[in-house]
């Protein structure tokens, strides 16, 4: 797809960010498999953030 690279948002943004990861959002959501790594990924890396986990645990 081609997007263009004028700021779209208020956070300084450009179309062709957004328009790159709501593509890729689009095509993850029907993926399980996926879900369930970026679901079990981020379970582990709060608990890194909070210091209930050692990086090297989180890594492992």
């Amino acid at each position: 797809m081609l997007y263009y690279p004028r700021v779209i948002d208020e956070r300084g943004r450009a179309c062709k960010d957004v328009g790159a990861i709501t593509t890729r959002t689009k095509s993850k959501k029907d993926d399980t498999l996926f879900n369930d790594y970026r679901r079990e990924y981020k379970k582990r890396f709060a608990r890194m953030k909070a210091g209930k986990y050692t990086a090297d645990a989180f890594c492992a």
